[in-house]
C-alpha cells in the first residue's frame, strides 16, 4: 500500500490565511511582475490579499490617500479577513464602480481577480475630475463619490446668486410686475409695462 504524502492545510489563523472567497483555498504569497511586492494570492480564485498600505503601493499615484473604509460599507459576513477572521466591509473603491472588501481591523483589502488593473484604468487622470464643491479628485461622474452631490445641479445652483438681497429684490420686482400690470388700465397701464421691461 503506498503511502499518502498529502500534507493537511493548517486551521485559519495558524501559520496559513484561508482565501476570503474560496474560504477552503489557502493564500500563497506570489511577487507582482516589475514591482518589488509580494502579495497573497488564491490560486483557485486567482484573488489577491493586499496587506495595509500595499495596495496603495501597487496603484502608485492612481491610488486614492490616505485610503479610509467609508462610512457607508456594508459588512460582508460571507468574507473573512483571511488575518482577523473579522468580517469584510464591502464597497467601490473610490473613484470606481469596482467592489472592493477591506477589513476595518488590520485594515488589508481583498481584491477578486484583476481588479487592481480595472481601479487602475478608472483612476487614470485622463478620466479624473475634481468635485467643485468638496475638492476630491475622483473618476469624472454625474455624482461625487466623497460628498454625494449631483454635479450639474450643484453648478447651476452656484451660478444663481443665493444671497438674501437678490432673493428680496427678485420677489420686489415680481410684485413690481404683477402691480403695474394689474392696477393701471389702458394705455397708461400699457406704456408703464413697458417701460419697467
Amino acid at each position: 500500500m503506498a503511502a499518502d504524502f498529502r500534507v493537511a492545510a493548517a486551521p485559519p489563523g495558524i501559520g496559513s490565511m484561508q482565501c476570503p472567497k474560496c474560504r477552503q483555498a489557502t493564500l500563497n504569497e506570489r511577487g507582482i511582475k516589475g514591482r518589488d511586492l509580494q502579495l497573497d494570492h488564491c490560486s483557485s480564485c486567482h484573488g489577491l490579499w493586499f496587506d495595509a498600505g500595499e495596495l496603495c503601493s501597487l496603484l502608485g499615484s492612481k491610488a486614492v490617500t490616505p485610503f479610509n473604509i467609508p462610512g457607508f460599507a456594508q459588512r460582508n459576513a460571507d468574507r473573512l479577513c483571511p488575518k482577523c477572521q473579522q468580517p469584510l466591509l464591502e464597497f467601490c473603491y473610490p473613484g470606481t464602480v469596482s467592489l472592493v472588501d477591506a477589513c476595518q481591523d488590520c485594515r488589508g483589502v481583498w481584491l477578486d481577480d484583476n481588479e487592481w488593473q480595472e481601479i487602475g484604468k478608472a483612476r487614470c487622470e485622463k478620466n479624473m475630475m475634481t468635485c467643485p464643491k468638496c475638492n476630491t479628485t475622483h473618476v469624472k461622474a454625474d455624482t461625487c463619490g466623497a460628498c454625494g452631490i449631483v454635479i450639474a445641479k450643484y453648478l447651476a445652483l452656484s451660478q444663481q446668486d443665493p444671497s438674501p438681497a437678490a432673493e428680496q429684490a427678485s420677489e420686489q420686482n415680481i410684485a413690481r410686475e404683477q402691480s403695474y400690470a394689474d392696477d393701471i388700465p389702458g394705455i397708461k397701464g400699457g406704456l408703464l409695462r413697458f417701460i419697467d421691461r
